[in-house]
């Protein structure tokens, strides 16, 4: 983000007049925001880029990806109406059969799942799946994302042989694509961990979390925000194995 701070102050010093490059630093750098939880600041420059740029000046694709890109920032508000609108503006202009729509599909499936609306979320998430699987194939780390959301729709439904089944799908994918050391692994074996432990299988939960918590570890350090859920799993576990000591130890 520092290269794109140094990219828009550039701009503005040198008084250019050069609409797509204002707008393609000012997009990248949004995206940048919102990847570091800094959101109102990403809703600015996403709207100043609709406002400032009209019709005619940007590409309908252009001007579809900041409304996508508005609709996630809401959605992660927590404001589903206002993000529904921006969502179902990009879907009405490419139509649910477009491979793009998939991943605004994905978004309008964990709203929806947010909402309690099980049977919508599960028939648009499968939806967003045959979408990216003939665009991308069966072994594509969008699949394995999705699967992932089916995985926590089913293990909220208590339904855990599906939500294991969908778990592992996706960590049968992550793997081969990246090996053994990718987040998305970690998110994958920490899934897995917490249905196994709602099912009352401690053992076999606690060896996912044990992967999990060391191979999060070897990846990001500690504390990592990532490790909460998994140390919170883990005294879980040993409280149900009656190690007390152990319990209190992940929670400390």
């Amino acid at each position: 983000i520092d290269y794109l701070d140094r990219a828009l102050q550039n701009y503005n010093d040198a008084k250019l007049d050069d609409p797509i490059l204002l707008y393609d630093i000012r997009f990248h750098r949004a995206a940048a925001c919102q990847g570091l939880g800094r959101f109102d600041e990403a809703m600015e420059l996403f709207q100043k880029n609709l406002e400032e740029f009209p019709e005619g000046l940007l590409t309908e694709d252009e001007r579809l990806r900041l409304h996508e890109g508005i609709g996630q920032l809401y959605q992660v508000k927590g404001d589903f109406p206002a993000a529904l609108k921006k969502f179902n503006h990009v879907l009405d202009h490419y139509g649910e059969d477009h491979y793009y729509s998939a991943c605004i599909l994905k978004s309008i499936a964990t709203i929806k799942f947010q909402q309690g609306d099980i049977d919508e979320a599960e028939k648009l998430y499968k939806k967003a799946i045959d979408l990216t699987v003939k665009e991308e194939g069966e072994n594509s780390i969008n699949v394995a994302r999705i699967y992932n959301d089916l995985g926590a729709l089913y293990g909220s439904q208590k339904q855990y042989k599906l939500a294991l089944h969908y778990h592992m799908e996706s960590l049968n994918i992550v793997q081969l694509l990246f090996g053994r050391k990718h987040p998305d692994v970690s998110n994958s074996l920490v899934n897995i961990g917490t249905v196994y432990l709602e099912q009352g299988e401690v053992e076999e939960a606690l060896k996912y979390l044990e992967e999990d918590m060391k191979l999060t570890l070897e990846l990001f350090g500690e504390p990592h925000r990532n490790l909460g859920a998994t140390y919170g799993n883990l005294s879980a576990c040993y409280m149900k194995m009656g190690n007390i000591d152990q319990a209190i130890y992940y929670l400390d």
